[in-house]
């Protein structure tokens, strides 16, 4: 029997938001929901660091 093995994000400098496993990994790594890793990702592009400074404004600014 075929052991399926998720694999590692493949690029940690930007954030795959077309990828459900990326996604999750993401939102673990930022400690962060779906919902605001994709707003992030929408407001800010798909750069680790970006998204990390987007998620870290404070909301309604």
């Amino acid at each position: 029997m075929e052991v399926k093995r998720k694999g590692l994000v493949a690029d940690t400098r930007s954030v795959d938001t077309s990828d459900d496993y990326a996604v999750e990994y993401w939102t673990q790594e930022l400690n962060t929901t779906k919902v605001k890793l994709l707003a992030a990702v929408a407001e800010a592009g798909d750069s680790f660091e970006a998204v990390k400074r987007q998620l870290k404004k404070p909301a309604n600014v």
